[in-house]
This record gives C-alpha cells, sequence and structure tokens, in this order.
C-alpha cells in the first residue's frame, strides 16, 4: 500500500509538477528544451516504473526532465545555459539551437523510446518448424506511426499488422504499448473529435515454448495525452496535456503573467495545418469530455487531489475499455491454434504491414537464416 501511495505521488509530481521555465534562454530554445522534457515525464507517467530513466544520469535532457520541477529550486543562468549546451552536443545539434523535432529524433531520447513498454509492434519471424522474436534493431524509431488524418487513425493503426511481404515468414503483430505516439500532417484540417481517442485494433501473439505461435483479435481504446505542435518558421512549439480520461492539464504556473512559457496558448488547435505530435495512452474519455478545453487546472506547487488529476480506472462499457482477450482467445480457437501457413486468419493477413515497416525489417533480416 505503501508503494502504492508513493508511485501515484510520483505521478502526480510527473504529470503536475511541470520544470521551472528556462527564463535565461531565448524563446524557440525555452519552448524546445520543455517541451521536450514534458513529453518525457508526460510518458514517464504512463510507464510501470515512472522512474526508469532516472538511470539515465549522464542524459542532460533525462535529467532535466526528470530531476527538475517546480517543487525543486529554479536553475540559475549559467546552469540554464550549460543544459542548453549539453543538450545541443548530446544531441549532435549545431548552433545552440534545438527544435523540438530535432530533440524527439536524436539519440538523447532513444532510452525512452527503445523501452520495451513502449514498442508497438510484437514481431515474430519463422525459424525451421517453429517462430521466434528476433532482435528488432531500433524498436522506438519503427514504433513512431505517421498519419496524414485521410483515413481514420484506428484504419491507419490496424494497417501496420499482418504477414510482411514479399519476406513472406515475418508476422507483425500489435503490443498495445502503455503509450505511443504518432506524427500528424493533416492533409486538410481535423476536428478534434477525430483526434482524442483512437482503438488500436490488431493480431495479439502468443509464442508457446515449442515455437507454435497462437493469434488472437485483441481491441484496446487509447485517449489523447499530449499533444506539441512542431515550430513552423518563426513560431515555436506549442504543447497542451491532457489526463487519460480527456481533461485539459493546465498548470496554474503556465498561466500567471510574465512567466515566459510562450508554448502554453489556447489561441490554437489541434488538427488545423501544420505538423504535431500526439501521445496517446490507454484509457477513455467520457462521452462529455470529448472536447479540446474541458479543463482541470492543476497547481504547481498544490496538493491536488489523484481524482482531479484524471488518475482513475478507465470506464468500462459502451464508451470504452478493452477487449477481453482470453474470452476472444476462445472464440476464435479454431482458426487461430494451428497455423501451418498463416494464410487463413482473416483481415490481418489480407492488410498486410505499411511498405514503411516492411522496408525496414526486411532489410534488418536479409541473409539470416
Amino acid at each position: 500500500m505503501q508503494a502504492q501511495s508513493a508511485t501515484h505521488s510520483r505521478v502526480w509530481r510527473l504529470r503536475a509538477a511541470w520544470p521551472r521555465p528556462l527564463d535565461h534562454l531565448r524563446d524557440p530554445d525555452t519552448a524546445a528544451l520543455e517541451t521536450a522534457a514534458l513529453v518525457i515525464r508526460m510518458v514517464s507517467s504512463y510507464l510501470e516504473d515512472p522512474d526508469a530513466l532516472l538511470s539515465e544520469a549522464e542524459n542532460p535532457l533525462v535529467r532535466f526532465a526528470l530531476r527538475h520541477d517546480g517543487l525543486t529550486p529554479p536553475l540559475s543562468q549559467s546552469e540554464q545555459l550549460k543544459l542548453l549546451n549539453d543538450v545541443c552536443a548530446g544531441a549532435g545539434l549545431e548552433g545552440n539551437s534545438p527544435s523540438f523535432h530535432a530533440l524527439m529524433a536524436s539519440y538523447l531520447m532513444r532510452p525512452l523510446w527503445d523501452m520495451p513498454e513502449l514498442a508497438f509492434f510484437d514481431v515474430c519471424r519463422r525459424v525451421n518448424q517453429g517462430w521466434a522474436r528476433p532482435v528488432v534493431e531500433g524498436p522506438g524509431e519503427l514504433s513512431q506511426i505517421t498519419w496524414d488524418g485521410t483515413l481514420d487513425l484506428t484504419s491507419t493503426l490496424a494497417a501496420r499488422f499482418g504477414m510482411l511481404r514479399p519476406a513472406g515468414d515475418i508476422w507483425v503483430g500489435a503490443k498495445m504499448p502503455a503509450v505511443f505516439r504518432v506524427i500528424l500532417t493533416p492533409v486538410v484540417p481535423l476536428t478534434y473529435d477525430r483526434i482524442c481517442s483512437t482503438v488500436v485494433v490488431g493480431p495479439h501473439i502468443d509464442l508457446a515454448a515449442d515455437g507454435r505461435m497462437h493469434i488472437a483479435r485483441r481491441e484496446v481504446h487509447y485517449v489523447l495525452i499530449g499533444v506539441v505542435r512542431h515550430r513552423e518558421r518563426q513560431d515555436p512549439e506549442l504543447a497542451r496535456f491532457y489526463g487519460e480520461t480527456g481533461l485539459y492539464i493546465s498548470p496554474t504556473m503556465a498561466r500567471k503573467d510574465g512567466v515566459g512559457r510562450t508554448y502554453i496558448s489556447d489561441n490554437w488547435r489541434v488538427g488545423e495545418q501544420g505538423t504535431y505530435t500526439l501521445l496517446y495512452a490507454q484509457g477513455c474519455i467520457p462521452y462529455e469530455c470529448d472536447r479540446e478545453f474541458v479543463s482541470a487546472t492543476i497547481a504547481d506547487d498544490g496538493e491536488e487531489s489523484l481524482a482531479a488529476m484524471n488518475l482513475c480506472t478507465p470506464l468500462q462499457g459502451p464508451v470504452c475499455g478493452a477487449l477481453n482477450v482470453d474470452e476472444e482467445r476462445k472464440r476464435q480457437a479454431a482458426e487461430s491454434d494451428a497455423i501451418p501457413g498463416l494464410g487463413d486468419l482473416g483481415q490481418f493477413d489480407q492488410l498486410g504491414v505499411s511498405a514503411g515497416l516492411q522496408q525496414a525489417l526486411t532489410e534488418q533480416f536479409r541473409g539470416e537464416n
């Protein structure tokens, strides 16, 4: 019970006690560093161990994100400049002017994105008469989803699973991660109701000790927990975060005049023209909370209740809730028990895997026995 309370306290602190503004740096640099730090904090709060990344003591971006917040002393001017220099050097960026996009794609983020809990795909490969899970290089990069809004997100995600062609002997299933990320560049503006939640429907793979593979359909609901609008020309990044029931998290410090958080604004809408990083976590949105600004203002140094911080159990019923895998497995036992050629498994085999993932995995396993 004490351990659970400590975990809840840490989760509250990661989501609510945002790092103090880097007020001695230029606005674009502040926006890039702080939005990157907030993404690290938000994603970490959904991990089984919220402090899993604290071991990355030599990583300046992770160290800043997890060890400095609204409950710790502010960084001095010299400390802020050192942070900027260390992050740019660690990310391999020239000119000491980082962007959020560059930081997310840098080596500094690999300890987070490559975590097993965040892997979107479950890859199995035929070996002799059975199946095995090969080591996949760069799982974090492969787990990043791109979306242009042409199809709904659920359909876009479902098309990532299935039998890998032309390789033929690689099967890509769904791991249902704690959090996954989507890079959205809408062809036409999207309304919030098309973005705020999605369902991941895919084949869940069970691999037996003898190499036999069993597949069952699984369905898990996800909710939008974070948005960062990428920098455009002279405009800095813009960020917005939510709890797993859809409530808009707005720390009071971000509302005070003169604080310097240029990336906090209500004067934009998710889905407008631009490029976004979207973060989704397992959860649900009640019907009354599917609007963009149903706000839950959180004080940076307050003792807000866990209920207001959206640390609730996801609702069950017609609105949301994961499909019962055991029942689904029984229902589909006849078609998922023995898999000689994986040719009769229905929609997932017919959909196939996205071209980018096919190329990446085929290149990795080329020439292997």
